[in-house]
């Protein structure tokens, strides 16, 4: 959703808001995706995998036309402006449409800050309970996520509210997959492990919401997860991330569609230091009728199937108008085992490691420089990832296999040594082999669910197809990237 100048690390990077620095919030670890802006129709230069179909004339055919035109109206009567751009039913889903020509660095639209839902503005009873030493630390997408629950019941909001994609219309997000039925169609891949991540988050999230709400009012009813993992998959698939706003979902820009190169970026503007409005900026010069489009990546190029699968339901479409694994990610957080005595020191490793967070790593497979750019990184991770003690180096290898002696004296070291770099390449190779292995272990597993769901209904059959191409290309991406770490040929 946003252009480089904000693009974010592999992992979730949040700008600091004022209820973080009070300690009303906290930055989560999950999702391991970028945020970006809206929820994922269909991309204009690669078709998505998912996504509604054409309506025709967007004025009052269907109910949703309707809503569109109403949320317009809307946005105009808020403040919000528009110059040469219209939302509309395009052949690539609902979007923005140049409606005349537009110069490049031109604002197309601006929403003022007022009319932006950003975790500043989170609900009074998570500000009321801050310094309640019982009151739980909860994530800034959940504080967005319950402002949206607040907003309900308010009718100034009503006519956007009623132009968001309904849980039937995100139904392809696997986070809102049957959990049964994800559990077989994912078994195995790092998709499977990122949605349990991301629920687990979701479920702990709405647990602290709950508990801040009866701090602050006894009688206040509690969220139900139905409701609240819809809000949750909303915010994540609409949300972003802006230097002086904070995580935020900024209405009406975030009806632009996703393309690999998008003709349009987000502007914050600024007055007297703090931010006044977003703005949806011309990259380029635009014509009118062409679709006006944002990246939901961050930048340029194919989006990590991980990310838009996970996020926004979709995968892109090949030549055979199959779904397309352009780009899959490698999360070496996930080589760390549960038993563990040294996960949490490894993941401080790993969050401190250049980049940030989770440590992603992304094979594109469209460029062999660019692939083994992503083999060398993924070496010079594992290079750092070790435990120094007060006579000798304990190797990634030791570490990731969980050998070190848990007490042990340690440290973390500065210095990658050739030794250190030569336990990298067979800590990364051991890594990726565990990952293909586990993945194959689940092949008969994932195929079965697929066929059940596929029986099931049509929705079913679209998850089938999606969780078997994102399962494809996560292999394909690790064997890659391993015969690169290993130096020998595809």
């Amino acid at each position: 959703m946003m252009n480089s100048q904000f693009a974010m690390s592999s992992s979730i990077v949040f700008a600091a808001c004022s209820l973080a620095a009070a300690g009303a919030l906290q930055a989560p670890r999950s999702p391991p995706t970028r945020r970006t802006l809206p929820h994922a129709n269909r991309p204009t230069q690669k078709k998505g995998f998912a996504g509604r179909e054409s309506l025709g004339d967007p004025r009052f055919q269907d109910d949703r036309s309707k809503a569109v035109y109403d949320c317009t109206r809307w946005y105009l009567l808020r403040g919000g402006e528009r110059n040469g751009v219209e939302a509309k039913m395009t052949d690539h889903g609902l979007g923005l449409v140049a409606s005349a020509d537009v110069a490049a660095g031109e604002a197309v639209l601006t929403t003022p800050r007022a009319w932006i839902v950003s975790a500043e503005d989170a609900p009074l009873y998570l500000s009321a309970t801050r310094d309640d030493p019982a009151a739980d630390l909860v994530t800034e997408t959940a504080a967005v996520s319950a402002r949206f629950v607040e907003l309900e019941g308010d009718g100034m909001w009503e006519p956007y509210l009623a132009a968001l994609p309904t849980a039937a219309e995100l139904g392809d997000v696997p986070a809102l997959w049957p959990d049964d039925e994800a559990s077989g169609l994912l078994a195995g891949t790092q998709t499977g492990r990122s949605r349990a991540e991301l629920l687990a988050t979701w479920r702990s999230d709405l647990e602290a919401i709950n508990g801040r709400r009866r701090l602050h009012d006894p009688s206040s009813p509690e969220i139900p997860w139905r409701q609240w993992r819809y809000y949750e998959a909303l915010v994540m698939s609409r949300g972003s991330s802006l230097p002086g706003v904070g995580y935020a979902v900024l209405p009406f820009i975030d009806l632009a569609n996703h393309d690999d190169a998008p003709n349009a970026e987000l502007r914050v503007d600024e007055a007297d230091g703090y931010c006044a409005s977003v703005s949806l900026t011309a990259a380029r010069d635009l014509v009118k009728g062409e679709q006006v489009c944002s990246s939901y990546a961050g930048g340029e190029g194919p989006m990590d199937a991980l990310l838009s699968l996970q996020a926004f339901g979709w995968l892109a479409l090949g030549d055979d108008e199959r779904p397309l694994v352009e780009s899959c990610s490698v999360d070496v957080a996930m080589a760390i085992r549960s038993d563990d005595a040294l996960g949490e020191v490894k993941l401080g490793l790993l969050d401190a490691a250049p980049g940030g967070g989770r440590a992603v790593l992304t094979t594109t497979g469209t460029s062999d420089v660019d692939d083994r750019a992503h083999a060398g990184a993924l070496r010079d991770l594992l290079c750092g990832l070790r435990l120094v003690s007060m006579d000798e180096a304990a190797l990634t290898a030791e570490i990731l296999e969980n050998e070190a002696p848990e007490d042990s004296p340690w440290a973390l070291g500065e210095r990658v040594s050739d030794a250190n770099e030569a336990a990298a390449v067979q800590a990364g190779s051991g890594l990726l082999r565990r990952m293909i292995a586990a993945s194959d272990a689940e092949f008969e597993t994932r195929t079965k669910a697929g066929v059940a769901a596929a029986n099931a209904s049509p929705e079913g059959l679209r998850r089938a197809t999606l969780a078997r191409a994102t399962a494809e290309g996560e292999r394909a991406a690790l064997c890659t990237l391993l015969a690169l770490l290993e130096g020998r040929p595809e």
